[in-house]
């Protein structure tokens, strides 16, 4: 498994559903093999934009979102939450070079 921030999407034979989930650093948010509604995906891919503005996105099932942050021109932290944990408190972070960033968005446009 490799140590940058990657999307997963499997869809299912089931019309609108897919496994939806992000893989780092030997670890899966919220779940490897989450299943989700793909609707989320054209809502995230509306969301991060080119210019990584700052903003926060739901997945459609569960307690479980995320945040995403630009610090610079080369850096975005992505910061995971869990809902039936404390929800103020992320469960984990993670530091993604702009060239993850953008392959989460084409992961993104090849889906939504």
């Amino acid at each position: 498994m490799a140590d940058q921030l990657k999307l997963i999407i499997k869809p299912y034979p089931e019309d609108g559903i897919a496994e939806i989930y992000f893989s780092f650093r030997d670890r899966f948010f919220p779940s490897e093999h989450w299943t989700d509604l793909k609707r989320v995906l054209s809502v995230w891919r509306s969301a991060l934009s080119d210019d990584g503005s700052d903003d926060t996105l739901f997945f459609m099932d569960g307690p479980y979102w995320f945040g995403v942050h630009k610090m610079d021109q080369d850096a975005y932290l992505f910061t995971f939450y869990d809902e039936s944990e404390d929800a103020l408190e992320p469960i984990t972070r993670y530091v993604a070079k702009s060239a993850e960033y953008r392959g989460l968005r084409q992961t993104l446009m090849q889906w939504a």
